[in-house]
């Protein structure tokens, strides 16, 4: 696109100055809804990204950077005025006002918010509850805006407001949405509050001890991640388009960035991709180890996920950590000496004309067989083998525990097979194949006898606990003079007979060791 000049280009797109840019009318959709940074003056981009989002380059027939803008001369590479005393002031004011608010108000409609407790929204967010309340905000700080807001009920009905402080825990940037009206039109208003070039446009939480930080396209998408695991630390933008700042911020801060996993759960659309492509590219070049959140088919963004399956929004989380800090468990069993033993999704076939895919996992000393993973109604489900008694019952073959206390191994492994079945349908992998799950498992750990049942000829039947999974019907018993472990077991065809389970000489010697003990407890105590 062409222009005579930059004052050309803002008279025809029927420009407003709004402090570090330009919004205008869109060339493309023609809505008031494009912005042009003062930074790349010849760079139109249209804000909204699901229904336009076109961005421009412009080209200008006159060289000059000077322009004129409501009768306000201005040079592009100018700096911005610095702050009045009274935009000083109401900076202060608006400050203390929602650290009050955030600190001692109610917020009832922050209890329970988009699947976020208030012990996360509180981080960044307060209900302001009622238009009076709004109204006041607004009337506080009439030099910080462009215009009074403290009239309009388009502006006074949007109570949650969701804060971004500086360095200095000065209120830059503020994000509005109402649940007084829930059904007003643009659910989400954005305001700079700092008028200054640099003020911050982004959210970040990163505690101290933090090993992970995850980077979202919104402050609610960042938090979903908060929500599940409180020593995350999150990183939330102000729009997918947003991300300059944060990319300098990056590279300015590399001791608050470095040693930590970082974890990019963009929005799963085309701004998000192109967001995506861009923070990774950074962290790359500043040498920070990076991955990919991966979304269920149909799902956009990070908060909709928590919202719609919170148990799989979880189980794919815990897998990535599991995925991503397998080489630093391999370190750890290196200079342990091999001590600790392997879990590991040892192969998984998707089966295109059936939608699902078969598994086999190694669980430290065994190999569970004959896991199905298939998609049904937007969910994943994870089949594990059963058989049919002889009293035309079905039992479980074996169960990870699901107990609160004890089911971690069963969530990270759940989520690793969610995570490899949905790259495997949709073309991310050709092939999974020892993948490891970041599970730890001593090789000193002894198979716990739960149950046992003693047949006529001696062997006996035993359901046995190994670490989080519990086997059921395993067959201990002598043939031929000889000692043995038989597990459950089905024909693959007439001439093929295939275990649900095997395991490692290592687990049947502990577990026929096992045995012998439990037995001469058994006579003692007789």
């Amino acid at each position: 696109m062409e222009f005579t000049s930059v004052n050309h280009m803002l008279e025809e797109l029927n420009a407003t100055d709004e402090g570090r840019y330009y919004l205008c009318d869109c060339p493309e959709c023609k809505q008031h809804e494009a912005f042009v940074y003062k930074k790349n003056i010849g760079f139109i981009q249209c804000n909204r990204d699901n229904k336009c989002g076109v961005k421009i380059n412009v080209k200008f027939h006159e060289k000059s950077q000077t322009y004129k803008l409501k009768k306000e001369a201005k040079r592009v590479e100018d700096e911005a005025e610095p702050l009045t005393e009274n935009q000083k002031s109401q900076i202060e004011w608006l400050t203390k006002f929602l650290t009050f608010q955030q600190e001692h108000g109610q917020n009832p409609e922050l209890e329970e918010y988009r699947g976020l407790s208030r012990k996360t929204t509180s981080l960044f967010s307060v209900d302001l509850m009622t238009e009076k309340n709004v109204k006041l905000m607004f009337s506080r700080i009439p030099d910080l805006l462009k215009k009074d807001y403290s009239n309009s009920s388009f502006m006074t009905k949007r109570n949650i407001i969701f804060f971004i402080k500086n360095k200095e825990n000065k209120v830059d940037y503020i994000l509005l949405r109402s649940t007084i009206d829930p059904e007003i039109k643009k659910k989400e208003i954005q305001l700079s509050i700092n008028p200054l070039d640099n003020a911050k446009i982004f959210f970040h939480d990163i505690p101290k001890n933090a090993t992970k930080i995850v980077y979202a396209e919104s402050i609610i998408d960042a938090a979903s991640f908060r929500e599940i695991d409180e020593n995350v630390g999150i990183v939330g933008l102000t729009g997918n388009r947003k991300t300059q700042q944060l990319l300098d911020f990056i590279k300015e801060n590399p001791d608050v960035f470095k040693d930590k996993l970082h974890i990019l759960a963009l929005d799963n659309d085309e701004a998000g991709r192109e967001a995506h492509s861009k923070i990774e590219k950074v962290l790359s070049s500043e040498g920070h180890e990076y991955t990919s959140f991966n979304y269920l088919e149909g799902i956009k963004d990070p908060n909709e996920f928590l919202q719609k399956d919170r148990l799989k929004f979880e189980d794919t989380y815990f897998g990535i950590l599991g995925e991503k800090e397998k080489e630093k468990k391999m370190v750890e069993v290196k200079e342990n000496g091999n001590k600790n033993l392997e879990v590991k999704i040892n192969n998984m076939t998707y089966l295109k004309d059936q939608d699902r895919a078969l598994v086999s996992i190694q669980y430290g000393e065994l190999l569970l067989n004959n896991i199905t993973v298939e998609e049904y109604k937007d969910s994943v489900l994870i089949n594990y083998p059963r058989q049919k008694g002889g009293d035309d019952v079905y039992r479980d073959v074996y169960v990870f525990n699901d107990d609160p206390k004890y089911n971690h191994d069963k969530r990270m492994i759940e989520g690793a097979l969610v995570k490899n079945f949905y790259e495997l349908k949709h073309g991310l992998k050709e092939e999974v194949k020892k993948e490891p799950i970041n599970i730890t498992i001593k090789d000193d750990i002894t198979p716990k006898i739960l149950r046992s049942y003693t047949f006529q000829n001696g062997n006996k039947s035993v359901n046995v606990a190994y670490k989080s999974l519990i086997i059921n019907n395993v067959i201990v018993g002598k043939s031929n003079g000889k000692e043995y472990v038989g597990f459950p077991y089905y024909k693959k065809n007439e001439n093929e007979i295939k275990n649900y389970v095997s395991s490692f000489k290592s687990f049947s010697e502990k577990l026929l060791k096992g045995v012998e003990e439990k037995n001469k407890k058994n006579e003692l105590e007789k």
